[in-house]
């Protein structure tokens, strides 16, 4: 049952002629994940900053998907958000990166490369 809720979310209806990665998707990419490395070796408070990393990560990631899979992209930032938070309230108050913020380009990314019937 998840693997067809997961393959209809990568198949999902999308703009008929999205641009195809060129090298500002991978500027951006790289933007975001040096903007990461730069808050772990800033921040003062570095408690399980090192951990916030990894979503952080895959979220920058999601970010080469925006154009071609939008909705399978936010879901995945979003998913990765939400596992993150309530991982750091259920363990302790962690400080998490703000970089992470790169997900909202993602809800435009949505809006502008979904391809509504």
């Amino acid at each position: 049952m998840v693997g067809n809720s997961l393959g209809a979310l990568w198949n999902e209806p999308r703009s008929a002629d999205p641009p195809s990665q060129v090298w500002r998707d991978w500027a951006l990419l790289a933007v975001v994940l040096a903007g990461s490395a730069l808050e772990v070796v800033l921040r003062e408070d570095r408690s399980w900053l090192a951990i916030a990393v990894a979503p952080s990560g895959a979220i920058a990631i999601t970010l080469l998907w925006r154009r071609a899979r939008p909705l399978a992209a936010v879901t995945v930032a979003f998913g990765t958000l939400l596992a993150f938070q309530l991982a750091r309230i259920v363990a302790i108050d962690v400080t998490a990166l703000n970089s992470i913020s790169a997900a909202l380009v993602l809800s435009y990314a949505l809006l502008r490369w979904v391809g509504w019937p």
